[in-house]
């Protein structure tokens, strides 16, 4: 405690502070009872400083004794300690608390670390196919030699005066009520089990766990054969077992992760190929050449009673697969096309392979078909299935068409073309929609007198002239105008009050003004018009 003296000089009021010895001084969970904190071996202690008269400057030691993990800290705590070594009997626990120019002031406490019970188990069964082995720090009881349940007998390290539990991982459990002395016996039966022994003495609790195999080494047949087919491909096989647990690896060849699994029961693996296989090796014996463009399938079976801990191996293959083509073809100028403008279709297939072990062959068929039957081939083939198409298939009858196809539609309409190809793994199909659509031509005979208007257009010497109409499908229309001209002033001289006599159209038939029709004017001083008026 800090002590204050107040000396009071005229006015003024002046504090003068005095340091003291700290006293320490700390409290713990579990707390001691009787002046001894017991704890089991490998549980935690959590020290709180309770020290008082300390200042800015105080420093903190602590050391917390034997097996302590920390064993020490120079701050003020909390500190949770962990105690992994029993003691015999106690060991101490000090904490020194220091204020700056005073002597250290101590406190310690007493701590009873009681150790573990042991609950290791050992087979004290021999003979037949038991014994132990250790597979990734995890004791293993086996019996290597069983084709049904079988009794397995165990020492415990503590007799049954001590407080035990046997939960046997089958669903079934005993207690050390069921002991002779320190063994006891389970029938176990066909299968891979997770043993907990459980032992209760001075307080402390502690369990170990055990793995129990009751059976035998992997017997495994696989019902898959090799198989030639075409992309994409399912493929199944079947994993017949002796009904004993078995960890499975399956592993194929077109580079898909493996399959790890483990069961006693019989299994049907599923996988499904995407790429061909070309260019990949079966491999099927050691010291033999391979199987060319083959897949394979792998099966590595092991458990607890594989000899030498080395897998059971199976193989399946050659699984030769090969894949179908996939029709596409472009073509230019692109949809809408007008009446006789060339259009070149391009075939852009994508081959696929066909293979085998003698190679990878990516030769196929293909034809193309028109309809309706209104256009011309400028360039190129159409080829031809010659019927070998639906159930007489046959690619390889079929004659080829031309990469390159240039066609002339004679015809406005929707067109389809359709360009098909083929392999061994079938054919493949693809139609596009082509509209056609009229581009009109027109060629204009015409007389007039000084000037003529066509569409709007006033024309005043003769000539030949064009006038383009457009069209909102691009397929404009043509117009060309042949015009003659007369002048005003030639025919005044000859000039006789001519009046129309007649009015005919091309064949001479009478008929009154009318447009888009060939118009014959007769006059009266035996003159001839020939018009024709076009109207949009």
């Amino acid at each position: 405690m800090l002590k204050h003296i107040f000396l009071v000089t005229g006015f003024v009021l002046s504090v003068v502070t005095f340091a003291q010895a700290p006293v320490a001084g700390f409290s713990s969970v579990p707390a001691s009872v009787g002046g001894i904190i017991t704890l089991c071996q490998g549980s935690t202690i959590t020290f709180n400083n309770t020290s008082n008269q300390t200042v800015a400057g105080t420093t903190y030691l602590w050391n917390f004794g034997l097996g302590a993990t920390p064993a020490t800290a120079n701050t003020a705590g909390p500190h949770t300690v962990t105690y992994n070594t029993a003691t015999a009997p106690t060991t101490t626990v000090t904490l020194t608390v220091t204020n700056p120019g005073f002597a250290p002031s101590l406190v310690t406490g007493t701590i009873d670390v009681n150790a573990l019970p042991n609950a290791a188990l050992t087979l004290a069964s021999t003979g037949g196919g038991y014994g132990t082995t250790t597979q990734n720090g995890q004791t293993i009881f086996k019996n290597c030699g069983s084709i049904d349940s079988v009794l397995f007998t165990f020492n415990a390290a503590v007799n049954n005066t001590v407080t035990q539990v046997f939960n046997w991982g089958d669903g079934s459990a005993s207690t050390n009520l069921s002991m002779v002395g320190s063994q006891i016996t389970h029938d176990y039966p066909l299968g891979q089990f997770v043993l907990t022994h459980t032992v209760a003495q001075n307080g402390c609790t502690n369990t170990a766990s055990f793995s129990v195999f009751n059976g035998s080494a992997p017997q495994v047949s696989v019902s898959g054969i090799g198989s030639n087919t075409c992309l994409p491909s399912p493929y199944t096989f079947d994993i017949l077992s002796n009904d004993v647990p078995i960890t499975y690896t399956v592993n194929f060849s077109d580079g898909t992760p493996s399959s790890v699994f483990t069961t006693a029961n019989d299994t049907t693996i599923n996988h499904i190929f995407n790429t061909s296989s070309c260019g990949i090796d079966y491999v099927f014996a050691p010291g033999l050449p391979p199987i060319p463009n083959a897949y394979s399938a792998t099966i590595a079976a092991q458990n607890i009673c594989s000899f030498n801990g080395i897998p059971t191996l199976i193989s399946v293959g050659p699984i030769v697969l090969s894949t179908g083509t996939t029709a596409e073809f472009s073509y230019t100028p692109q949809s809408p096309i007008c009446v006789l403008e060339p259009v070149t279709f391009t075939n852009e297939a994508v081959a696929g392979e066909s293979v085998s072990q003698a190679g990878c062959d990516t030769t196929y068929g293909y034809y193309w078909e028109i309809t309706p039957n209104t256009f011309t081939v400028i360039n190129g083939s159409l080829g031809s299935s010659n019927g070998f198409t639906g159930a007489a298939y046959d690619h390889t009858q079929w004659t080829n068409g031309s990469d390159n196809l240039e066609i002339l539609f004679s015809q406005p309409g929707t067109h389809n073309v359709k360009l098909t190809t083929g392999t061994s793994c079938g054919h493949d199909t693809i139609v596009e929609v082509i509209n056609v659509f009229q581009s009109d031509t027109l060629i204009i005979y015409q007389s007039a007198i000084d000037s003529f208007t066509l569409n709007g257009t006033t024309y005043t010497q003769s000539g030949v002239y064009t006038q383009i109409i457009p069209s909102v499908n691009s397929c404009d229309s043509i117009i060309t105008l042949n015009l003659t001209l007369g002048y005003t002033e030639l025919y005044e001289v000859n000039s006789t009050n001519k009046k129309l006599i007649k009015l005919t159209d091309v064949t001479g038939k009478m008929i009154g003004e009318s447009k888009n029709t060939f118009l014959i004017y007769m006059y009266s001083d035996g003159t001839v018009e020939r018009k024709f008026v076009v109207e949009f």
